[in-house]
């Protein structure tokens, strides 16, 4: 970020080895000194002018006793008179918002940050020619604050509009453009191009070396930078040697109390800690700890990282204690970081950020590990159940985070009765299917430039929505029940006959936490080895399925072969996870598992697990039920639904007319569109839909079960009629669904889908309003709507993002209300699906219990020694 008084140094050759305290004295000097600046008139009377005269010292003096509350006050002061004396939009406000801005960031109020830093550029790019330099200034803070979110495309747009103006006003050879060259250097070093990288840190050591000297706070700042570089490259020689000469610099102009000093001391005992030099390694954690606890506090994002690096530290010197300690200090301190950061970020950048720190995870995971283990060796049990416990509560309340924050807007929508909210809340919907519609589009050609820019406007207004309301979950969290939970809050929800088993995935292993309603904890690990196995025991499940797939009509012979290949996969799994679990937890004596999975256990319907020593799958054994997340099992305990006032209100949408199948070649309809890749024809419009006349016995069959039965079909079928139900209390939908593995798509609400009336005309006339994808699915109004069955094709398959689950139409359908969904996992057989769905809707004609329901159909299945791939598929998510 600039440092304040950069213009003052501007060609001065300033040597920055004054004492530290007296570096902000011209903060706001600077500050006075643009009253005379662009001309404009002289409007302070001289009482005003003493009275910032006496704020700026006062808030000199608590900014360097980092008494930041009493600073913040008296820029507040200094604000007012600037604004009673120049109106609300004038260049030296903008400039009081850009430092209120810099103070707040470096109070770790990242919100309130960007709130003043725009305000500032909002000001500036009104009032201001567009390449003054003050706006570059503001370009390069509001950059550095996008880099601190990790959100590196949007740092680089404004470091890059910086340093264009710069150029253009200084040349390339200016002390102030230097900032910009260390700015762009280090992030290029983040995004892992390590040679643009050192172009950039070079160019702004050298200009630093040259105008400021070698004994200067901002070339050993360069020094630092490089040396970051160069450890992230291997070279630790090269990176030790320029953070000693960095070290050296600002010990003796800084001194060794500073927050930059401590931001060294920091590197240094990282480099030393991978060097195994580990005594040297924690002397320097230990000097930057005392200090970035005193000036940044604990919630700070540097704090937390050094927490994270002294617990690997310990870890490596065999002290548990101390690294658990540390480690889960470090995770709890982010967990509250997330939810204050959470505010300012939209769905995007708050994925970009989870995975940024996704290493704090796997720290608290492998750190709870290896110290639980400790203690139970030492008999120490009391201990061991408040680590499961804490370790527990904090995945917990991570797993499934950006889904709750977008899941929070539907819930605020539904329970309060704030209109300002609701009106925001339904154009964030408008705007998601205005790009959806786009997105399911191909322009003329004339119109090419227009869609573009227009898709550009709806993704910032989804943005800027998602923000806003973002904004707003501290507010309304408790008052709607999206607060934090507890593993008690999971405990008391289960009955006596239940388990709760929650799957963690990180880089190399599976974790498994496992609660009874005793709140009897178990937490356990899964080797490496043993990891990789059950992933690729699940790929060739997979296989298997696929290799029925492709020809559906094997004779009996073959089939039996994949039927027993499928079996000795499915064992091994069984012995892999199911096995595992019984040996380390009362799993055993439960009727009932309730599984959140994470990463490809997504893709394993937990049902079709075999144990070869009972000659059973699981299925026939337990009751099986699926949950995205613990926080999602307690809300859809406490969500009240309404029922229909009919006893069966079920609506039906079956066998679509998806119009003509004719082949198109797929360049015939795409025009000059084939180097686009912000288009989704290159998987969308290639797709071809078949009749599905099974559907059609299908809706025959149900509502021969029930009479009160709506049935959209054929020309019907249409997604038009879909989006004007309100909360049937079961939608049914039999029709093709979809998936689109294409990393072309970056929204993956947009790669699922299902097919109603009309679809194939996206081949014909490039129009797929007859498909629909899953982020317009989840403007749906299902808010009372107790079962969703998607009777289609992969409708349970979506990207899967570690902790957030498959995202994927089960969201969709979450977000428009669902309490339960019934989808696949696979494209399914229509007549063996016609069997299963028949036998469903006649088991749960006189039950709630849908989970018992479709467990029976399927057994019937399993009885007639058909293959999992008739019925292991479809999976129910819900209660």
């Amino acid at each position: 970020m600039d440092t304040i008084c950069e213009h003052l140094k501007e060609g001065n050759n300033i040597r920055m080895n004054l004492f530290i305290k007296k570096i902000f004295f011209c903060f706001f000097l600077f500050s006075l000194q643009l009253l005379n600046a662009n001309n404009q008139e002289e409007v302070l009377t001289k009482e005003q002018t003493i009275l910032i005269n006496e704020y700026n010292e006062k808030s000199i003096f608590y900014y360097n006793n980092r008494v930041y509350n009493e600073t913040l006050k008296y820029y507040e002061k200094i604000l007012e008179i600037q604004k009673e004396a120049y109106g609300k939009e004038n260049i030296h406000i903008a400039k009081s918002y850009n430092n209120i801005g810099l103070l707040y960031s470096q109070m770790n109020n990242l919100p309130k940050a960007l709130e003043y830093l725009k305000k500032a550029l909002h000001i500036q790019e009104n009032l201001s020619d567009p390449n003054n330099i003050e706006i570059a200034s503001t370009y390069n803070n509001i950059g550095s604050f996008y880099h601190k979110i990790f959100d590196y495309q949007k740092a680089l747009y404004y470091y890059e509009k910086a340093l264009g103006i710069e150029e253009k006003l200084l040349g390339n050879n200016s002390i102030k453009i230097t900032s910009s060259y260390n700015n762009i250097g280090l992030l290029y070093s983040k995004m892992n191009y390590p040679q643009k990288a050192l172009i950039y840190l070079e160019k702004a050591l050298k200009i630093r070396e040259e105008l400021l000297g070698e004994n200067d706070a901002d070339t050993a700042d360069s020094y630092n930078s490089i040396s970051l570089l160069y450890y992230k490259v291997g070279n630790y020689e090269k990176a030790l040697i320029y953070l000693e000469k960095a070290l050296s610099i600002q010990e003796k102009v800084l001194g060794a109390d500073h927050i930059r000093t401590a931001k060294l001391y920091t590197n240094i005992a990282t480099l030393y800690s991978k060097i195994n030099d580990y005594q040297k390694a924690l002397i320097y954690f230990e000097k930057a700890l005392k200090i970035q606890e005193k000036i940044l506090g604990e919630e700070n994002q540097n704090t937390i990282n050094l927490y994270n690096n002294l617990g690997a530290l310990y870890s490596k010197m065999n002290d548990y204690q101390e690294a658990y300690k540390f480690v889960n200090k470090s995770f709890s301190n982010f967990l509250k970081n997330r939810d204050t950061t959470f505010v300012i970020l939209d769905s995007k950048q708050k994925l970009q950020f989870l995975k940024a720190n996704s290493d704090k995870l796997d720290s608290l995971f492998q750190s709870s590990i290896i110290y639980q283990d400790l203690l139970l060796k030492k008999e120490k049990i009391d201990e061991v159940i408040k680590i499961r416990e804490e370790t527990f509560n904090n995945w917990l309340n991570y797993k499934g985070a950006v889904f709750d924050s977008e899941n929070f807007f539907s819930i605020l929508n539904e329970k309060l009765k704030d209109e300002k909210l609701k009106q925001k809340i339904t154009e964030l919907n408008n705007y998601k299917q205005q790009l959806s519609k786009l997105y399911q589009s191909i322009p003329k050609v004339d119109e090419k430039d227009s869609y573009i820019k227009n898709i550009k406007n709806l993704e910032k207004n989804i943005s800027e929505d998602e923000i806003y309301l973002s904004s707003k979950i501290d507010e309304f969290r408790e008052k709607i029940g999206t607060s934090d939970i507890k593993v008690q809050n999971i405990s008391s929800k289960l009955k006596d006959d239940e388990i709760f088993i929650d799957f963690a995935k990180t880089k190399d292993n599976y974790f498994v936490f496992t609660l009874d309603n005793k709140n009897n904890i178990t937490f356990l690990r899964i080797e490496n080895s043993s990891t990789m196995k059950i992933d690729n025991y699940i790929k060739q499940f997979r296989g298997n399925i696929h290799t029925i797939l492709k020809s559906r009509n094997l004779p009996k012979d073959k089939l039996d072969d994949l039927t027993y290949s499928s079996k000795k996969v499915l064992s091994e799994l069984y012995d892999e996870i199911i096995g595992t679990l019984i040996d380390s937890s009362n799993i055993d004596t439960k009727d009932t598992l309730i599984f959140s999975l994470d990463g490809i256990l997504n893709l394993l319907p937990f049902e079709a697990l075999y144990d070869n020593q009972e000659n059973k799958y699981l299925i026939e054994k337990k009751n099986i039920k699926y949950i995205p997340s613990g926080k999602e099992f307690v809300r859809l305990l406490r969500k009240d639904y309404k029922k229909s006032d009919k006893p069966h209100d079920i609506v039906m949408f079956t066998n679509p007319d998806y119009g003509a199948t004719t082949e198109v070649k797929l360049e015939q309809i795409i025009r000059s569109f084939s180097d686009d890749s912000n288009l989704l024809y290159k998987s969308l419009f290639s797709m071809i839909f078949r009749p599905l006349p099974g559907t059609k016995k299908e809706a025959e069959l149900i509502s021969k079960i029930y009479d009160n039965v709506k049935d959209y079909n054929q020309k019907d079928a249409t997604s038009e009629n879909l989006f004007m139900l309100n909360s049937p209390q079961i939608l049914h939908i039999s029709t093709h669904g979809f998936f689109l593995n294409d990393d072309n798509i970056k929204n993956p609400m947009l790669k699922s889908g299902l097919a109603f009336t009309n679809a194939n005309l996206a081949r014909i006339k490039g129009d797929s309003q007859g498909v629909v994808t899953g982020l317009k699915l989840a403007g749906l109004d299902l808010k009372n709507t107790d079962l969703v069955v998607l009777s289609a094709c992969e409708t349970g398959l979506g990207d899967i993002n570690e902790a957030e689950g498959v995202t994927g139409l089960n969201k969709a359908f979450i977000k428009a209300g669902a309490k339960n969904i019934v989808m696949s996992l696979w494209n399914v057989a229509d007549k063996e699906t016609m069997q299963l769905m028949y036998g469903f809707y006649t088991n749960i004609k006189n039950t709630a219990d849908y989970q018992k329901g479709l467990k029976e159909s399927k057994i019937k299945m399993i009885e007639e020694g058909l293959h999992p791939f008739y019925w292991a598929a479809f999976i129910m998510s819900g209660i």
